[in-house]
């Protein structure tokens, strides 16, 4: 994504960016599009040589308390069931058993993004919303961030 995009979005006050530290190193991030109490993830990551010790857990734990008034949080996975390689499917495998071990259950919504493929997951205590109306609030979320041009282009749902 742009950084002139997200830098707009941080200045509509509909962007979050969050660091996650410890002893002042930063470890990880995420970047969340925000509309009320609504939450679509956009970026989560954990610093490379910080991968794979337990770190994107505990942010996801603290994260989850962070947001803890959140109506809904949505997090784009891509779907398993594309994957063109073993390799490709090994990793979209992965990304999900992570997000599946932490508290994130699959929904039956499926969306292409950009030409992607992806499922839509949130957590499994605010699994609370209609197939619609889960549609209705990732694409509120899209349809804050991007001209109409784009979003009727490349957001599927």
């Amino acid at each position: 994504k742009p950084l002139n995009s997200m830098l707009t979005s941080v200045s509509a006050g509909i962007y979050d960016c969050i660091g996650f530290f410890e002893n002042n190193e930063l470890l990880g991030y995420a970047f969340f599009v925000r509309l009320e109490d609504n939450y679509l993830l956009d970026y989560f990551a954990v610093v490379e040589n910080k991968r794979n010790l337990g770190y994107g857990s505990m942010f996801l734990r603290l994260l989850s308390e962070y947001l803890s008034n959140a109506k809904s949080i949505i997090i784009e996975v891509e779907n398993p069931k594309f994957a063109t390689s073993d390799i490709e499917l090994n990793v979209m495998n992965r990304r999900m058993d992570f997000y599946r071990r932490n508290g994130f259950v699959s929904t039956d919504v499926e969306v292409i993004l950009f030409g992607v493929r992806f499922v839509l997951l949130v957590p499994e205590s605010l699994n609370t919303f209609t197939s619609d109306k889960l549609r209705e609030i990732y694409k509120s979320h899209y349809r804050a961030v991007l001209p109409d041009s784009l979003f009727n282009r490349y957001v599927l749902v």
